[in-house]
C-alpha cells in the first residue's frame, strides 16, 4: 500500500522483472483505512525491491530523475550475487554523488535455493 511500485525479479529462464504497483494510500497518514491483501511467491532465486521515496527523491547535480530501471538491470545483471550486495550496487547507484531529500529505505529479499513456500 502506498508510495512506489515494488519490483519482483525473476530469475527463472526468460530472466524478467515484474512489477508490483501501489494500491491505496500511503500508510501511516490515514486513520482506519481498508487496504486491499494481495499475495505473490517467491522462486528460488527471485529478488523483492521494496523501496520509499526517499530513494526516488534523491537531488543530483545533472538534475536528472532517480531511473528505477536501472535498478532492474542490476538486479538482473547480478542474478549469484547476496540481497545485502544488490541493495548496495542500488543504493550506490542511486545515491552516489547525490542528496537525500528525505529518508531512505531499501528492503530488497532474496529466496534462496531450496526453500519452501510459506
Amino acid at each position: 500500500a502506498g508510495h512506489d511500485t515494488c519490483y519482483i525479479c525473476r530469475t527463472d529462464g526468460a530472466r524478467q522483472m515484474t512489477l508490483l504497483p501501489s494500491l491505496g494510500p500511503i500508510l501511516g497518514v490515514f486513520p482506519d483505512i481498508v487496504l486491499e491483501e494481495r499475495q505473490t511467491y517467491l522462486n528460488a532465486g527471485d529478488t523483492l525491491l521494496l523501496y520509499t521515496d526517499g530513494l526516488v527523491n534523491v537531488r543530483c547535480p545533472d538534475h536528472k530523475p532517480v531511473n528505477s530501471h536501472r535498478w532492474c538491470m542490476t538486479l538482473l545483471q547480478y542474478p549469484e550475487h547476496s540481497a545485502q550486495a544488490l541493495a548496495q550496487l542500488v543504493l550506490d547507484d542511486t545515491i552516489t554523488g547525490c542528496e537525500p531529500t528525505d529518508d531512505i529505505t531499501l528492503l530488497l529479499l532474496k529466496r534462496m535455493e531450496g526453500g519452501a513456500h510459506a
